[in-house]
């Protein structure tokens, strides 16, 4: 193989690894919807999502609040010690889940910026 032929597959796989990342990244990441948008169909999907926190209630092995987009509200759950507080402005990536008839968001990440 021939130093032309080697920098071709080198450009050809670089090209193909940025292609496969890209498409991972998506899948990774989540999909950014809208809080009215999570539906039953989305039960089980990874999704990301953004609103301001109220009714923020802190237990021993969990953080619970509510996020509110417009007129649309979606309870979270976090298994992790976060530090939100009422009226923040937060992203929140996790899966969607259903519990006792309702739907809610497991977070795996929130990111937020402070109101204050």
């Amino acid at each position: 193989m021939n130093d032309i032929q080697l920098l071709r597959l080198c450009f050809v796989l670089a090209f193909l690894g940025l292609g496969a990342l890209f498409v991972l990244s998506k899948t990774v990441e989540g999909e950014i919807v809208e809080i009215s948008d999570i539906t039953e169909e989305k039960i089980g999907q990874k999704v990301v999502v953004q609103g301001i926190v109220y009714d923020l209630r802190q237990l021993e092995t969990m953080t619970l609040f509510s996020l509110q987009e417009n007129e649309a509200q979606i309870l979270i759950v976090s298994f992790s010690n976060v530090e939100v507080h009422e009226d923040d402005i937060v992203t929140v990536t996790g899966s969607v889940k259903e519990y006792k008839g309702e739907l809610e968001v497991v977070a795996s990440q929130i990111i937020y910026e402070s109101a204050s």
